[in-house]
């Protein structure tokens, strides 16, 4: 940066668990707790490879490493995700036929397919 060399930074990957409640960004508008929060200093210098949902707890990946995090989430690279869901209601067999086939992610931007094993 201006013709001065930068420092590496030191490579630091980590798993969260992210508890419910807690938003996957650096700073929340709306004045939510973010899992930087829950982090504290040790966030520092960290991205999220993905997100979870606000209501949602799971375990995401932190790290420094950018290109790790761009590798995992391209989906051409079909790096699998697990999720483990809890319905209200009642679920046929119908509807866990299409899930067995892969959900459409749409999220912005997203052509990811996910499927049940």
């Amino acid at each position: 940066m201006d013709d001065e060399p930068q420092p590496r930074v030191e490579w630091r990957a980590i798993l969260l668990h992210k508890p419910r409640g807690v938003v996957t960004t650096r700073r929340d508008p709306q004045g939510r707790k973010t899992i930087y929060d829950v982090l504290g200093d040790a966030g520092r210098g960290l991205i999220a490879v993905g997100r979870l949902d606000l209501a949602t707890s799971g375990l995401p990946l932190l790290t420094t490493d950018t290109v790790l995090a761009n590798w995992i989430t391209d989906p051409d690279n079909g790096v699998p995700r697990v999720y483990i869901v809890t319905a209200r209601g009642r679920v046929t067999d119908a509807d866990v036929e299409r899930l067995r086939h892969g959900v459409e992610s749409r999220g912005a931007g997203s052509s990811t397919r996910s499927a049940t094993r």
